[in-house]
């Protein structure tokens, strides 16, 4: 409670500009599950039509585009609620949006799909996945990811983001610059030293033929996904406490700094991170215009006089 209380009265002092729930966050987040149910259509039964097969892979960006809203979304409750055990009871209410349905997920999958090797589970599914996945740990183990629950890698995301989120922003506040430089030094320990040494280890634990496999889990792994919520963190500060100079050159030095590390390293995020920027970009974008509009209308709404003359 009180890292919230702290938060309301740096925007007070800040002279912040409001920034409430917005429609077209919610507007966002209704594109972002079309697209993922857009590529897994495309995935399960493709047209055979280049154009639109293509149009409808690009639905993955859903993911990614849920993930910024749901950042912003979250830094917008935990400012405005003020409530005793404030960590506590977000924890209660994620977890219940989320555990229920996917805990059902799991036998039912297991019953259709079976426990056999697939592409996800090189050696197939036996109690370590399933107890990973029920955890929601499985996005730390590579043949835990899409394994039991097909396409759950985000989830393991949602999660992980979930669990670290109250402790982040009770440290950082509403200094964006903190979320910015988090997701630098977390990008660039991933491309540089954890993504590498991954690979050889997992690639020698799975045996050849498994390079790409090992590869993709990486690439979805929670460490490669965190930045864009911290990023989403920075997004909302910014849009609620208005951009400055030095948030372009913070995120000019990020562009930077990956380019050069994916070159060093062979790592191929930079374009990963490009899309993701692009993706957040629009996202604000699109949030700042409604949160300018929604103050036009406020600002242009007559104030009603209902006192009474006396005769």
């Amino acid at each position: 409670m009180q890292g919230q209380a702290r938060l309301a009265a740096e925007r007070t002092e800040q002279g912040a500009t409001p920034f409430g729930r917005s429609h077209t966050l919610d507007v966002l987040r209704g594109l972002a599950i079309v697209g993922v149910m857009a590529i897994h259509v495309s995935q399960s039964f493709p047209s055979k039509i280049h154009a639109v097969d293509f149009a409808f892979m690009c639905g993955w960006t859903g993911v990614n585009v849920f993930y910024f809203v749901s950042a912003m979304t979250m830094c917008l409750m935990w400012t405005q609620r003020t409530e005793t055990d404030p960590t506590r009871k977000f924890y209660i209410r994620r977890f219940l949006r989320i555990a229920p349905l996917f805990w059902l997920a799991i036998p039912v999958y297991l019953a259709v799909n079976g426990t056999g090797p697939s592409y996800n589970a090189p050696n197939g599914i036996g109690p370590l996945q399933v107890i990973l996945t029920a955890t929601f740990l499985h996005g730390f183990w590579p043949d835990s990811v899409n394994s039991v629950v097909p396409g759950d890698w985000s989830i393991a995301a949602e999660m992980t983001f979930y669990l670290v989120f109250p402790f982040v922003i009770t440290a950082f506040g509403s200094r964006r610059h903190l979320y910015l430089a988090l997701a630098i030094a977390l990008h660039l320990v991933n491309v540089c030293l954890f993504k590498p040494w991954a690979f050889a280890l997992f690639s020698a634990y799975y045996g050849p033929g498994h390079e790409a496999f090992v590869w993709n889990a990486l690439h979805i792994s929670f460490l490669n996904q965190l930045p864009v919520f911290l990023v989403g963190c920075a997004l909302f500060f910014s849009l609620r406490d208005g951009f400055a100079k030095s948030d372009v050159a913070i995120f000019a030095a990020f562009i930077a700094l990956s380019f050069i590390a994916d070159r060093a390293t062979g790592s191929h995020e930079f374009n990963y991170l490009m899309i993701n920027l692009v993706l957040g970009a629009l996202v604000a974008a699109s949030a700042s215009r409604s949160a300018a509009g929604r103050s036009r209308r406020s600002a242009a709404t007559p104030i009603r006089c209902t006192c009474r003359t006396s005769r």
